[in-house]
């Protein structure tokens, strides 16, 4: 199957919906396996991963987002929001 037909036939947005940062840390890292297979995934959907209360699964979002952006570009968009939410 390729990745046009897998994303056009609802498989793609049952894993978007199994990757959140409230789901079961085996069923969330499937599914991010699986859209980072496919070239699915978001920098805002894996930034989201990082406040999953499971460390495999945040040490995943980092990774998958440091493959494609730098560190330092990735992490200081990160502080920027964290530090707006803390009213600094």
């Amino acid at each position: 199957m390729l990745q046009g037909d897998f994303a056009s036939s609802g498989r793609a947005e049952k894993l978007l919906s199994a990757c959140n940062p409230g789901g079961e840390a085996a069923n969330v890292l499937h599914a991010l396996w699986a859209l980072q297979a496919m070239h699915q995934t978001t920098p805002r959907m894996l930034e989201s991963l990082l406040s999953h209360r499971d460390e495999h699964v945040r040490t995943w979002a980092v990774r998958l987002l440091v493959d494609d952006d730098p560190l330092d570009t990735t992490m200081s968009r990160r502080s920027a929001e964290m530090t707006s939410l803390d009213g600094l």
